[in-house]
């Protein structure tokens, strides 16, 4: 198994229950934006236990990111929680299929909780690498207030390039709550001739957003996506 050695740079909780993690990237490390990693975590028996999670930055970054959803007695967790700065751990070269390959077309996006993450690498690398003047839209969704996260990023990118823009939906939001609210399924696009629809998040949301989609006349072919 060829691995490579990861260092903390920086840890950062962003959401509840939800951390970022960034780490120096190691030497001669490659991916293509859209692919995850394989931690190698060690677990209680001395063995090593393999956690996928998807990369967040982008090829041209000097640091690999990644967004972690904190499960209760998971293995990765912990032990993710329990690094400093400066710490190493070891992780496996990128996989995955979840790439855009047509930078022609114009991009619809739908995120649920940290399924952002490959989404954003796959965003920024079509608007700062690739110049792409085609539209690009993001639906996010969270359930509550305090699962969203990194929306001053997204605020950015919405301010520097006048093709991309996104909207934020709370699934179940609080008396103060001013944004949309429902689930994605209530705020999908309607699919366009060219659009491509990339889709992370839950299984159950993915089927049901595929669905509508389908039936609004999007193409199989053009719908890709990634179950967290």
């Amino acid at each position: 198994m060829e691995t490579y050695a990861l260092t903390l740079l920086e840890k950062k909780h962003i959401a509840d229950f939800v951390y970022s993690f960034r780490f120096a990237k190691p030497d001669m490390f490659v991916f293509t934006a859209g692919q995850f990693v394989q931690f190698a975590v060690p677990s209680s028996d001395g063995s090593l236990a393999l956690r996928a999670y998807s990369i967040s930055s982008i090829p041209g970054d000097p640091y690999l990111e990644f967004c972690v959803k904190m499960i209760e007695n998971g293995v990765a967790s912990a032990h993710l929680l329990r690094m400093r700065e400066g710490e190493e751990f070891l992780c496996t070269k990128a996989q995955g299929r979840f790439v855009m390959n047509d930078a022609n077309k114009p991009l619809s996006a739908v995120a649920t909780g940290a399924g952002l993450a490959p989404l954003l690498s796959i965003i920024r690398d079509q608007l700062e690498t690739k110049k792409t003047n085609h539209e690009i839209r993001l639906l996010f969704g969270v359930r509550m207030e305090k699962d969203i996260f990194w929306t001053e990023r997204l605020n950015d990118l919405q301010k520097t390039h006048p093709n991309f823009s996104y909207q934020l939906t709370v699934s179940r939001p609080g008396q103060s709550w001013e944004g949309l609210s429902g689930r994605v399924t209530s705020h999908l696009p309607t699919p366009g001739q060219d659009d491509l629809f990339y889709l992370c998040g839950n299984g159950e949301m993915i089927k049901d957003v595929r669905t509508i989609l389908l039936q609004e006349g999007a193409s199989a072919k053009a719908i890709k996506f990634e179950i967290f």
